[in-house]
């Protein structure tokens, strides 16, 4: 009897160890397979029966931390650590990351300690990371961060990207929008999403479902437009809804390029050329141009893991891309890289290996793909104990947009989208015309300068940004039948002005005077000047420029008392009776005396006939002085010139067009030194004409058609209303070409003017823009990489050889 129960336990033993044996298999599988929820399941029926077995309790951990239940793994871990069994010390350095995802440092540095004993470089590394976390942690946050009211859900949200200033495309498990199609099982796949911003509610909501009755669209995202929203960069997964977006949950990503249309649907895609079946390439970021796109890869030769990349576009098909070109090391390290965002000179892109606070952290780096500056943590707030990636920002709004599976704060669960907006002032800026002061609405602010978009002002003349302490750029403004005025911005001259008042003259209505020292008749700068119509009691200011010149915007027909003021100078008051005629030298030459001269004023409305002067001396200019080769500065090129509509730029220099290419080119000039051309282009830009840029000109080319007086001066004159044509443009020498565009219109000539002489040439449909001037190739080399730098990023050298534009290959 005894040996019938012996062998009747030791069968249900044998039959108890197969089972715990086969749980075991088949738990590892499907850890293996990254079926972490299904894994878990099949852990615990197998700990249950072997309660001794650490290993299985410590990939039931780690499958804990793959879905980011960080408590549940640190628990499973510490068990592990306390069973018969010894573990893999892997579970040691994972075991300090999952401490990290619940904030407690210091216990996470003393686990990274300990397996440093291990692996010295990558305990370390963490321990360092650790004090880092514990050492910043308590820092005031730059950003007021929330979730996404009326977007956000149980299930994975993530992956936002500007479709345009209103509206973001971003992906979701969500169940609770279905598709038209009959054929959707609703089950949680990720798929795409149009939201738009609701001003009234201040939350981001679902307007439209992407490929809403396509029913093969899912496991899409994240996506990124080009600015015109035509070019299109897919990302399509294998993301599991719940699970983390780590290499280590093993997720396979490809890259797809299309064409979409006005609701950002699109059709066919093609893959990029880089794809690989063994490796992934994802979370892409397309410039606004269309024309390079940033990338994270875990391709073989990288720095380890995820690294980020960018490829430039080479033709007009989606095939054609140039070989990935790693960041480099300031970027990319031995952890990864993904979700870059570049805005022309931030990077923004998230990392698992430089310091930070846990999982996934956001950080910039400044630079371009010459050179990057040293990644910083975008500090707490944006970036917390959990996974944070996914950054895009609005420089002008100060807002932006990013994902993160944190807990707390309004976490809907898995994956969730916030919004980070900058903590710092409203600056507001309000547009006025200058004849009544009244509003100006829909006046265009354009922020180009800034990278950072345009925008119109509303009813009440009125636009609100949001102040940046690294702001230093020039903002146009416009309307039209106003002249463009701009303004200069920085962090420094915000600090005690946030309420910006522009004043826009209407074309037509600008009389030009000019102010000098009595004493030295040298012209004046920062002479304010204060004019108020003696009728409507309306006043408005204008500022002397560094030739002692300013504008004011006066109504025909009308009296006014205009003041003029400067520290250190006596205060002088004019009355000025406007004709029924514009006439725009009627303010004349104002002499203003320092404090304590004694000089008599004799005639304070001398004549100012707007003759162009050197801007360095003020002097005019004799036809003898000029060199065989001077410069002028280009304001425009068009079809059918009106030299009437640039009267305004008459007080620079000579105002005349050239035709080259049958298009007739406006420019003022010309001037013997390139340094005076120069000034003249900063006094044009401050009228608005922007893109004006600085042209070598011959001189009698030029004279020969410019009216003169008998005294052998270039004055006023009247330009000739004749075509004349420019030589051919010399195409010698090493030049650097740029780029090669359809449209013109999305060439800044301003970015690369002060690099060299800018050439275009055509060639079948797209016109490839030059710049060029240089002796020798290291001259060449140079403003190449300068080019690069400020955006040109497939800028290279090249040289006529035999009528023909070559490319120099560079050692």
């Amino acid at each position: 009897m005894k040996g019938i129960l012996n062998c009747t336990l030791l069968l249900l033993f044998i039959i108890g160890s197969s089972t715990a044996t086969l749980a075991q298999r088949k738990a590892n599988k499907q850890y293996e397979l990254k079926a972490f929820n299904l894994a878990i399941s099949s852990y615990l029926k197998y700990i249950n029966q072997n309660p001794s077995n650490g290993e299985a309790m410590a990939n039931l951990a780690d499958s804990y931390r793959h879905i980011n239940q960080m408590q549940e793994a640190v628990e499973w871990y510490e068990r592990a650590f306390s069973a018969p069994q010894r573990v893999d010390p892997k579970h040691y350095l994972n075991y300090g990351k999952a401490l990290m995802g619940l904030g407690k440092y210091e216990q996470a540095a003393r686990e990274f300690r300990r397996y440093a004993q291990i692996d010295p470089e990558m305990g370390n590394h963490f321990y360092e990371m650790a004090v880092f976390a514990n050492r910043n942690n308590l820092l005031r946050s730059k950003f007021a961060i929330t979730p996404v009211k009326g977007l956000n859900t149980a299930a994975s949200d993530f992956g936002a990207t500007y479709f345009d200033p209103e509206r973001l495309v971003y992906s979701s498990s969500r169940t609770d929008v279905g598709r038209g199609n009959s054929n959707w099982t609703g089950k949680a796949k990720n798929q795409l999403f149009l939201t738009e911003y609701k001003a009234q509610s201040g939350t981001l909501e679902p307007v439209k479902l992407i490929h809403e009755r396509q029913s093969s669209r899912y496991s899409v995202g994240p996506v990124s437009y080009s600015a015109d929203r035509r070019m299109v960069v897919i990302t399509r997964n294998n993301f599991i809804d719940g699970t983390r977006h780590i290499s280590s949950s093993g997720m396979k990503l490809d890259l797809y390029i299309a064409t979409a249309n006005y609701d950002g649907d699109w059709n066919e895609e093609e893959a990029f050329p880089w794809n690989s079946g063994n490796f992934s390439s994802g979370f892409a970021h397309i410039m606004p141009d269309g024309n390079s796109m940033y990338f994270a890869s875990d391709r073989p030769g990288g720095l380890g893991g995820f690294d980020i990349y960018v490829s430039y576009k080479t033709g007009t098909k989606g095939d054609s891309w140039s070989t990935p070109e790693n960041l480099g090391p300031n970027i990319n390290t031995p952890g990864d890289e993904i979700t870059p965002y570049f805005d022309g000179r931030t990077l923004y892109f998230a990392s698992t290996w430089h310091d930070g606070y846990g999982g996934y952290d956001v950080f910039r780096s400044e630079g371009n793909n010459q050179q990057w500056g040293i990644a910083r943590n975008m500090g707490i707030g944006i970036n917390s104990p959990r996974d944070d990636y996914g950054f895009i920002f609005d420089g002008v709004r100060r807002e932006g947009y990013f994902t993160s599976n944190r807990e707390g704060e309004g976490s809907a669960g898995s994956e969730d989208i916030y919004r980070a907006s900058r903590q710092s002032s409203e600056v507001s800026l309000r547009v006025i015309a200058g004849t009544d002061q009244r509003p100006i609405d829909q006046a265009i602010v354009d922020f180009s300068d800034c990278e950072r978009g345009v925008f119109e002002t509303d009813r009440q003349g009125l636009f609100a940004f949001k102040a940046d302490d690294q702001l230093n750029c020039r903002v146009i403004i416009r309307k039209q039948g106003y002249l463009s005025t701009s303004l200069q911005l920085s962090a420094l001259s915000l600090q005690n002005n946030r309420n910006l008042e522009v004043v826009l003259q209407k074309e037509g209505t600008q009389y030009r005077g000019l102010v000098e020292d009595v004493d030295t008749n040298l012209p004046l700068e920062g002479v304010r000047v204060n004019a108020r119509n003696r009728r409507t009691n309306v006043g408005f200011t204008a500022m002397t420029d560094e030739n002692g010149e300013y504008v004011l915007p006066l109504g025909n027909s009308e009296d006014y008392i205009i003041e003029f003021s400067k520290v250190g100078y006596s205060n002088l008051n004019r009355n000025v009776t406007t004709g029924s005629t514009y006439n725009r030298s009627i303010l004349g030459r104002t002499s203003i005396r320092r404090v304590g001269s004694s000089t008599p004023i004799t005639d304070n409305n001398s004549s100012f006939d707007g003759n162009p002067r050197t801007p360095n001396t003020g002097q005019a200019i004799r036809l003898e002085d000029l060199p065989t080769t001077s410069y002028a500065v280009q304001v425009a090129a068009t079809d059918k010139p009106n030299l009437n509509s640039y009267a305004d730029l008459n007080v620079h220099g000579n105002v005349y067009y050239m035709t080259v290419n049958k298009l007739n080119k406006v420019r003022v000039g010309v001037f013997p030194d390139k340094s005076d051309a120069e000034e003249v282009r900063k006094a044009v830009r401050k009228a608005g004409y922007k893109d004006a840029f600085i042209v070598p000109e011959t001189t009698r080319e030029v004279v020969d058609k410019i009216v003169l007086p008998d005294d052998g001066y270039i004055t006023e004159g009247t330009s000739t209303n004749r075509p004349t044509t420019t030589p051919t443009t010399n195409m010698s020498g090493y030049k650097v070409q740029l780029a090669a565009y359809r449209d013109t219109k999305y060439f800044d000539a301003s970015k690369v003017d002060n690099l060299g002489y800018i050439e275009q040439m055509r060639k079948g449909d797209l016109t490839v823009m030059f710049i060029s001037g240089f002796s020798t190739l290291e001259e060449a080399r140079r403003a190449m990489q300068q080019a690069k730098r400020i955006g040109f990023n497939s800028a290279f050298v090249v040289m006529e050889e035999n009528g023909e534009i070559k490319r120099v290959n560079l050692p």
